[in-house]
């Protein structure tokens, strides 16, 4: 896997459970990004569509590079630690950002989401690739 995974994986079916696991992860990040484009963007609908849907993320669940972003560009700066899940609190934090900020974390946000699909789809190909091979040897 391109990216990194939370832990090396052999099998097929070991490979399908990590598809399946960023798959939800990924649901999280699409739900609320989704919540706040529907909700107008704004900062007090970014924490709230935050608190819902991201409070339960781990980041040691997610792939490197997605954990490296999270920790920098997400925890760091609500003021969090950035290898546990975010305190409620935190999310709080965010209706008072400025336009901008808000806008950099969203970036951030879309990027994480990005990143969980490749892990996705590298996942599902390996599952694939040793289908196709059971199938052929």
């Amino acid at each position: 896997m391109s990216q990194g995974s939370p832990r090396m994986v052999t099998t097929a079916s070991e490979h399908a459970e990590l598809a399946d696991r960023m798959a939800v992860l990924r649901g999280r990040f699409q739900t609320c990004l989704g919540e706040l484009h529907v909700q107008g963007g704004t900062a007090d609908a970014l924490s709230a569509a935050m608190l819902r849907t991201l409070a339960a993320v781990r980041p040691a669940e997610l792939p490197l590079a997605a954990r490296t972003i999270w920790r920098e560009r997400v925890a760091r700066p609500l003021k969090a630690d950035g290898m546990k899940p975010l305190p409620p609190k935190a999310f709080g934090l965010v209706r008072s950002w400025p336009t901008s900020r808000v806008n950099n974390l969203l970036t951030a946000l879309s990027e994480i989401e990005a990143l969980l699909a490749e892990a996705e789809n590298d996942a599902r190909n390996e599952v694939i690739y040793a289908e196709i091979s059971r199938a052929y040897s």
